[in-house]
């Protein structure tokens, strides 16, 4: 069997892996952002996770980037690759890459993305600080959560967030980190950690938090004990 003829096995058989796990994937975004996303980290799961999941590099993170910026788009990291720009370096797997957005670009993100081959799975509200989120995907499994966000805030009673978890975006909010060696926006680490109160913690959750506090020397959010 010629070395062709190998290739397009191997490339049926992941596209059919790939079909057989799709059903799953809606199922696994759920329990992701629930209060049981700890189940994910149990060995059955943790083996369907990562098959489901690939995980993304800094290198996918630096093309997300630059599809957003050439399609106007301005963005800034937020989540876990938000964290590891902050201190410069990768601290953990990343099975997405979470980039917050301006909501008057939403149109223009979603465009610029699907042009390089990122589909729309999933909507989702959230009773967090950056509820409205949008999952996407590419056929090399790549996972982009995108958050739009209300500049400088959402207007009174447009979205479900508690009066609490409301937020100002200001000068201060958005800074630069590195990733992959580049230059990057992302929150700023007094951000990252307010964004990580007042929610039932995950292990992900607790790595970044401890992450940002013994780099930068600040208080962990109340429940980070």
């Amino acid at each position: 069997m010629g070395t062709d003829a190998r290739k397009r096995i191997r490339s049926a058989v992941r596209d059919l892996r790939v079909a057989a796990l799709k059903p799953l994937e809606p199922v696994y975004r759920r329990l992701k952002h629930s209060p049981v996303s700890g189940v994910l980290r149990l060995p059955p799961l943790l083996w369907l996770r990562r098959r489901l999941v690939p995980g993304m590099s800094a290198t996918d993170v630096l093309d997300v980037l630059d599809t957003l910026e050439r399609g106007g788009v301005p963005c800034w990291l937020v989540g876990g690759w938000g964290v590891d720009a902050l201190v410069g370096r990768q601290t953990r797997r990343h099975p997405d890459v979470d980039v917050a957005i301006d909501r008057r670009f939403l149109a223009s993100a979603l465009s610029a993305l699907a042009a390089t081959g990122f589909q729309t799975v999933h909507h989702d509200l959230l009773p967090a600080w950056m509820p409205r989120l949008i999952i996407l995907r590419d056929a090399r499994r790549r996972w982009v959560e995108l958050m739009p966000v209300d500049l400088p805030e959402p207007p009174p009673g447009e979205d479900g967030r508690p009066e609490s978890m409301r937020f100002r975006y200001d000068d201060d909010s958005i800074t630069t980190g590195t990733v992959g060696g580049r230059s990057v926006r992302c929150l700023a680490a007094p951000v990252q950690l307010l964004f990580h109160s007042k929610y039932a913690p995950r292990a992900n959750d607790r790595h970044d938090v401890r992450v940002l506090t013994e780099r930068f020397r600040l208080p962990a959010p109340a429940g980070y004990s």
